[in-house]
């Protein structure tokens, strides 16, 4: 399930606000029993029916490559804004954004970031999303404009998508790179999966020989992660730095999203692991221990928010480093009417936790 599928699902009809705000199991790794000391949320609970979700919520953060800016996507009904730029009124009427995703900051400016989004005018039969569309957005001039081109683009059915999935380090004003997929779908509804490098300002591109549906590029450009299967979130197991596959000693069903620490010591993933159905862990890989070694497993810890802070997630909590020691995730309090965005530590069973966005952000 893609991300844009996987809002959909979620959030259904529920329109989206983008913001910008200035600013475990055991510690081997090793696997664990899930034994959670929290009760049963809302819903689950003998004699409840359904899911409470709360009426206004804070979720895919990102930090800008200076640490300055946070930007998160807010859940909110009954109409889309953005604080910054309003895309309802930017957009031509024939485009109105449905649901947006995987927001990514420019490498070297703190002005720039990618959106991508979901427009109406793109989108497929319900429940089946397709169609996706990426957008640049100036943060101070209010600039936003569709991004991709002509000859990557033609006008055909709604059965195609088009996403963003990297600003490629050594970009620069004038000349910014950037990765992003591209799916088709033939006659015969046979899915083809491509990958490309494109530059913003001319156009030029150059297809990949592999699909690179999911990679991160540490903060210096140093360091790349990567992995590779058939579906973005479903590697099969297959992880890669620098094109150097390792290995983990718990297996996971599906990855979302990733965040190095600023000094590229630590990368934090979303992880929805084997061994604890139906929830959603924050796996810790330690990439200098792993440097350092000589082993192919990469040495991890777990932290487990419900079990950490009888705290939950809505639909995810993508962590996103903000120092070397501490992540920003998206977690909800059972019951509360508002779900905003941590800080917690990135060491596994440390309590430490301060709320970082409020009703009114």
């Amino acid at each position: 399930m893609n991300d844009a599928m996987r809002l959909m699902k979620l959030m259904k009809s529920w329109p989206f606000l983008l913001c910008a705000l200035l600013l475990g199991c055991s510690e081997s790794g090793g696997p664990c029993t899930y034994t959670s000391p929290c009760p049963p949320r809302v819903g689950e609970r003998e004699g409840e029916i359904g899911e409470r979700f709360p009426a206004l919520w804070h979720h895919q953060q990102r930090v800008s490559s200076s640490g300055r800016y946070l930007l998160y996507l807010v859940g909110e009904s009954p109409r889309l804004r953005l604080r910054i730029i309003d895309l309802n009124g930017t957009m031509p009427d024939t485009q109105q954004v449905v649901a947006a995703f995987s927001p990514i900051w420019s490498p070297y400016s703190d002005d720039r970031f990618i959106i991508n989004c979901v427009v109406e005018t793109d989108i497929g039969s319900w429940p089946v999303v397709l169609g996706r569309a990426a957008f640049l957005v100036e943060r101070e001039s209010r600039m936003i404009e569709r991004i991709g081109h002509p000859s990557l683009l033609p006008e055909l059915p709604n059965d195609r998508g088009y996403r963003v999935v990297s600003w490629l380090p050594g970009s620069r004003p004038g000349r910014d790179s950037i990765l992003f997929d591209f799916k088709q779908r033939d006659s015969t509804q046979f899915k083809f999966k491509r990958t490309y490098v494109s530059c913003l300002q001319t156009g030029e591109h150059t297809e990949r020989p592999e699909y690179l549906g999911f990679v991160k590029y540490s903060p210096d450009g140093k360091y790349l992660f990567k992995m590779a299967g058939s579906d973005i979130h479903h590697p099969n197991g297959r992880f890669f730095l620098n094109d150097v596959e390792f290995r983990l000693s718990r297996s996971a069903s599906e990855v979302g999203q990733a965040s190095w620490s600023p000094d590229g010591s630590r990368l934090a993933l979303e992880i929805w692991p084997d061994d604890v159905p139906g929830m959603i862990e924050i796996w810790v890989l330690h990439i200098d221990e792993y440097l350092a070694g000589e082993s192919d497993v990469m040495p991890m810890h777990a932290i487990n928010l419900q079990n950490q802070f009888c705290f939950y997630s809505l639909g995810g909590v993508w962590p996103e480093y903000a120092t070397n020691s501490t992540l920003i995730v998206a977690m909800h309090r059972d019951g509360d009417d508002f779900s905003g965005l941590w800080e917690i530590s990135d060491k596994a069973g440390d309590t430490y936790k301060r709320s970082l966005t409020s009703l009114e952000d």
